[in-house]
């Protein structure tokens, strides 16, 4: 069977709203694959800012599986983030290194075991070197 992850900086699997990545995830799962959806940029930020994932919260870090999708929220203590004006960009730009090297040993085992990972534009690009280094 192929394992499949899926990696969003935005959505989550479980969201009743439902975006593009996530029939992606169905798709795959109809083709029998096995497959994870692993949400990112989850923290304390995401409280502050309403995100729609917040109903997640007490379900992160943990592996919760949803119409067959395995379903990953990483929560960290905080997330990178964009800031107005821009120019305060570079302020936050430390935060993306710091967070593509966050230790996570399930994110690790999921990625170590994929066969095939997607990664939707956003902050899942930080992981690809990530991706590389752990499935060889």
């Amino acid at each position: 069977m192929t394992n499949v992850v899926v990696i969003s900086a935005v959505h989550d699997y479980r969201m009743p709203r439902r975006g593009s990545v996530q029939a992606i995830a169905d798709a795959f799962v109809r083709r029998g694959c096995s497959t994870t959806f692993v949400s990112l940029r989850f923290s304390e930020l995401s409280k502050a800012k309403n995100d729609p994932r917040w109903f997640l919260a007490k379900d992160a870090n943990s592996v919760k599986t949803h119409n067959g999708v395995d379903c990953y929220l990483w929560r960290t203590l905080l997330h990178p983030f964009r800031t107005r004006p821009d120019w305060l960009n570079g302020l936050t730009a430390p935060l993306h290194e710091l967070y593509a090297r966050l230790p996570n040993a399930d994110l690790d085992r999921l990625l170590r075991a994929a066969d095939v990972v997607i990664v939707e534009s956003g902050l899942g690009i930080l992981l690809i070197p990530r991706i590389r280094r752990l499935n060889k």
